[in-house]
C-alpha cells in the first residue's frame, strides 16, 4: 500500500509542478503581452515635441511649422496650469516643472503675436512674486523651508536677482534644504521675460 501511495504522490507532484511551470510560462507570456500592448497603444503626442522645445530650445518652439501651433500651445497652457503644491522636494519639483511649461507656453503665445497672453504671463509672474511675501499662508503645518524653497524656485525662474540668491541659499542649505535637482532645474529653466 505504501508503494502505491508513494507512486500516486509522485505522480500528483509531477503533474502539479508541470502545472506550476505552465502557470509561470503563462504569466510570463501574459506579462509580455501586456507590455507589448501598452507600448503599441502609446501614441506619439506631437505636443511632447513642443513641450521639450519650450523647456530646452525656446526659440525653436516658435519656429515649429504647424497650422495648429496656437491651438496646441493653448492646450498645453491649460493642461499645465495646475497651481502650486509645495511642501516636499518631490512636490516642489513637480510644481516647478508644471509652472515652467505653463508660463513658457504663455510666453510663446505672446511672442507669436497673441497679446492677451503677455498680460496673462505678467499676471502669473506678479502672482509668483507676491507668494514670497505671503509664505506663511501656504505652509499649512508643512515644513516651512520646503514651502519657501518651492515658492522661491518659481520666482527665481524669471527674476535674475532672486535666482542668484536662491542658488546661493540652495548651496548653503541653511534657509532652505539643499537640493541639486532644484538648483539644476532652476538654472536650466530660467528665462528673462521681456
Amino acid at each position: 500500500m505504501k508503494r502505491k501511495e508513494l507512486l500516486i504522490l509522485t505522480i500528483v507532484a509531477a503533474i502539479t509542478s508541470g502545472i506550476n511551470a505552465t502557470d509561470d510560462i503563462s504569466k510570463e507570456h501574459i506579462h509580455q503581452y501586456e507590455a507589448n500592448k501598452k507600448s503599441a497603444s502609446k501614441v506619439f503626442d506631437p505636443r511632447d515635441e513642443i513641450i521639450q522645445k519650450l523647456l530646452s530650445e525656446f526659440n525653436s518652439a516658435l519656429e515649429i511649422k504647424r497650422l495648429d501651433l496656437k491651438f496646441d500651445l493653448e492646450a498645453i497652457s491649460r493642461y499645465y496650469d495646475t497651481g502650486y503644491n509645495f511642501g516636499d522636494e518631490s512636490s516642489n519639483i513637480t510644481s516647478l516643472h508644471n509652472w515652467a511649461v505653463y508660463t513658457r507656453s504663455l510666453h510663446a503665445l505672446h511672442k507669436l503675436g497673441y497679446g492677451e497672453y503677455g498680460s496673462k504671463l505678467q499676471e502669473e509672474l506678479d502672482r509668483a512674486k507676491r507668494r514670497l511675501e505671503t509664505i506663511d499662508f501656504y505652509t499649512d503645518g508643512r515644513d516651512y523651508k520646503y514651502c519657501l524653497s518651492g515658492i522661491w524656485s518659481i520666482v527665481a525662474i524669471f527674476n535674475t536677482q532672486e535666482r542668484e540668491k536662491f542658488i546661493k541659499a540652495l548651496e548653503k542649505g541653511e534657509e532652505i534644504p539643499r537640493s541639486e535637482n532644484t538648483s539644476k532645474m532652476v538654472k536650466e529653466l530660467s528665462f528673462d521675460y521681456k
